[in-house]
């Protein structure tokens, strides 16, 4: 953690991307070097038929195609989510489309699904040793005439290669893709994956700028086609955290702090109604072991980071899994399961 106190001001000259990329070439380098020790017990799971070591995963948007899951792995991660992923490569938002509010340690971002497509990421994963869980995020082309044509393909492609498969219907940089989140959109959606023999498990990432009856019929939806999760949840389009960052005016998807409360009430508020029938991953703003705690016992089995990763660094991981492990030894619990829901 001193180490990247030193030379975070460094990285953090350079513009977001150029950070992004340094830090991707990095871990391709160096990622032989693990940072952490092997999990305790403790924090061992097992959930759809996977074994999860620690609950801590990567979330989407970090390694956009599959490129660095072995050093991802060596940071202590439990599991990784490459993408998104679209069909087709494409560019993305126009630059400059990613922004630090560093007074807020958020991130804004408004990249658009830039990735260099299904079959770049697909070689990718072919090489790696899967012993890690990888989720593989699916998005669609931006330009593309049919949605839902484009997540069929997604899950077909990567079928045989997913510990399990996420829908990205909730991000607000492509325009339209979140009408995909309404009742009748959605129900169209998980129909047609039911027409297609898909072995991986699927996950829905939903925004958390829904409305209680929306986030209802998500549920509802989810528990009807027998969808093993949902991830909770996506960046928010809404400003109403106080934010001290000039950045803050920027368009695009907030990330961080500002997401705390929002993704645990989500979480809290899905637990309460689905439980058991569905799997949730909790993804916003987490940032020490007592927010970690705290997802968890509200309903989250598994967790996912991104934004912390940035203004803490490489050894993260390794300081969430301690603190978390002294709060559950604290409160008398044994083992990572016996945490999920406590809260409800």
């Amino acid at each position: 953690m001193r180490i990247y106190k030193i030379i975070r001001p460094v990285i953090f000259r350079f513009e977001p991307e150029i950070s992004h990329k340094f830090i991707l070439n990095s871990l391709k380098l160096f990622g032989t070097i693990r940072l952490d020790e092997r999990d305790d017990p403790l924090l061992e799971n097992y959930l759809f038929g996977k074994k999860f070591s620690n609950p801590f995963g990567l979330a989407a948007g970090f390694d956009k195609n599959a490129e660095v899951i072995g050093g991802i792995s060596n940071l202590g991660f439990g599991f990784t989510e490459v993408g998104t992923l679209t069909p087709k490569p494409q560019d993305g938002n126009p630059r400059p489309r990613l922004f630090r509010l560093r007074s807020d340690q958020a991130i804004i971002n408004r990249l658009g699904f830039n990735n260099l497509g299904f079959n770049y990421a697909y070689n990718n994963i072919k090489k790696v040793n899967r012993k890690l869980p990888i989720g593989i995020n699916l998005g669609a082309n931006r330009e593309t005439l049919n949605k839902v044509e484009d997540y069929l393909d997604g899950v077909e492609k990567f079928d045989n290669l997913a510990g399990y498969l996420t829908i990205n219907i909730s991000s607000p940089n492509t325009p339209g893709l979140r009408k995909l989140q309404q009742r009748d959109e959605l129900d169209t959606l998980l129909k047609a994956f039911k027409t297609k023999s898909i072995k991986s498990k699927i996950f829905i990432k939903i925004a958390p700028d829904l409305s209680d009856e929306n986030l209802q019929d998500i549920v509802s939806t989810a528990i009807k086609y027998q969808v093993q999760g949902l991830v909770v949840c996506n960046t928010t389009t809404e400003r109403n955290y106080p934010l001290k960052d000039n950045c803050s005016i920027e368009k695009g998807g907030l990330s961080g702090p500002p997401l705390v409360d929002i993704s645990a009430r989500m979480v809290s508020d899905i637990f309460a109604v689905a439980g058991n029938r569905l799997t949730l991953i909790g993804v916003g703003g987490v940032s020490n072991g007592r927010e970690a705690y705290e997802r968890i016992a509200k309903g989250a089995s598994l967790l996912q980071l991104y934004t912390a990763l940035i203004y803490q660094g490489p050894f993260l991981i390794k300081n969430l899994k301690k603190e978390l492990i002294q709060l559950m030894k604290d409160d008398g619990i044994r083992d990572i399961s016996s945490l999920i829901g406590t809260a409800c």
